[in-house]
């Protein structure tokens, strides 16, 4: 029966001997309890404070990173976003080729006025959607300057 709960029971390894430490605690004069997990080995101790600083570090700088990667940025940290505007730009030119065919088609006869409104309208929506998904990926492509550094980070 244990007195205390132990958080990082059979999960630390002694640095001297790397074996697995068990947990021990103990009372100091004013009467309060300390923490802490020795090897039965080697009779190393590490405070159980002493683990929850490093913990605490270590957590906090993986929230800063991810804070700094926010979830926008996480998808193209392994692919060149240059690729991706040329593919949008291409759709844009066919969306434009497009609206040229459907205005030709109304001048020629070939469509009524009431579907040359409708055509145009989706076809102005569609274009819209691909200039802002252009506009959104010059944008990340510039703040990607220093995207071997966050790599580095990241990798870290």
């Amino acid at each position: 029966m244990r007195k205390h709960t132990f958080i990082f029971m059979q999960k630390i390894k002694c640095p001297k001997c790397n074996k697995i430490m068990g947990g021990c605690s103990s009372t100091s004069k004013t009467g309060k309890k300390h923490i802490y997990y020795q090897c039965s080995k080697c009779r190393m101790r590490i405070s159980e404070k002493k683990c929850e600083k490093s913990i605490l570090k270590f957590l906090n700088d993986m929230l800063d990173f991810f804070l700094i990667i926010d979830n926008s940025f996480k998808p193209i940290m392994n692919k060149d976003t240059s690729n991706e505007i040329i593919k949008y730009k291409n759709k844009l030119s066919e969306l434009e080729e497009k609206d040229t065919r459907i205005k030709k088609a109304f001048v020629d006869g070939l469509l009524e006025p009431d579907d040359l409104q409708t055509e145009i309208k989706l076809l102005n929506s569609e274009i819209d959607i691909v200039k802002n998904k252009i506009n959104e990926l010059e944008k990340l492509q510039n703040s990607l300057d220093y995207k071997q550094d966050i790599n580095t980070f990241f990798n870290l």
